[in-house]
């Protein structure tokens, strides 16, 4: 699950901010795994995880409030 998916933007339930927590984990976690592969391209994976990463921090400031 992703922000674009909750039932109302920008107030995610508990469900939907959990979800989109670990979602995020596993994208972050997947392309940490695809640095790996020969075939990666490290320029576009290395965007990808700022990306996520920024994502993340957004993420728990929703758990603050």
């Amino acid at each position: 699950m992703m922000p674009g998916n909750w039932a109302e933007p920008g107030n995610p339930t508990p469900y939907e901010l959990r979800m989109t927590i670990q979602t995020c984990k596993r994208f972050w976690y997947a392309n940490k795994a695809a640095l790996e592969h020969p075939d990666c391209d490290h320029e576009i994976t290395e965007y990808n995880i700022k990306v996520l990463e920024k994502l993340y921090i957004h993420l728990m400031s929703y758990l603050e409030e």
